[in-house]
């Protein structure tokens, strides 16, 4: 009996009987890929404005914070719309004309836009993706119901894109 385990031994040692190895193993059992949320990767400090904020000070608030669009919202934090850098621009040139000196006298709700766009916290990276790619845009609001919860832009996106790749 014990020349058969000798046996046997020897010829796993000589590699006579094929021992899976771990690499072997590794690459026939895929391992399970954790693809983020929005709710992983938005950004949760998110700069906002109210309907009766001046254009002049949001346009302040905007280059402090490096950002060139932002929700606007009411104090319950429900989305009301957007201002982008390039309301902004208009509202300042619009105001040369009827002598309001950089939008001093003009208010968000007259400048922004009601259109944005958002997704739920759970909606998937891919999916995130995808509706960058389909509406050519440069951040989204995630949001539960109407109530703004964070902002995810494509640089997001792209970071955690690379590093699933």
């Amino acid at each position: 009996m014990a020349s058969v385990i000798d046996s046997i031994a020897l010829a796993m040692r000589s590699s006579i009987i094929p021992r899976p190895s771990k690499a072997h193993l590794s690459s026939e059992i895929p391992r399970p890929i954790h693809v983020p949320k929005a709710q992983d990767i938005m950004n949760r400090r998110v700069t906002s404005f109210s309907l009766n904020d001046r254009v002049s000070d949001a346009i302040q608030l905007m280059i402090h914070d490096r950002i060139s669009e932002a929700p606007v919202c009411d104090d319950k934090q429900n989305i009301l719309g957007m201002l982008s850098e390039l309301d902004c621009i208009q509202a300042i040139t619009a105001g040369a004309y009827d002598g309001d000196d950089y939008g001093r006298k003009r208010f968000v709700k007259e400048v922004m836009s009601s259109a944005y766009h958002s997704v739920a916290p759970y909606a998937s990276l891919y999916t995130l993706a995808g509706l960058f790619s389909k509406h050519n845009i440069r951040r989204m609001l995630v949001t539960e119901g109407e109530k703004m919860v964070g902002i995810v832009s494509r640089r997001d996106v792209l970071v955690h894109l690379q590093e699933l790749a």
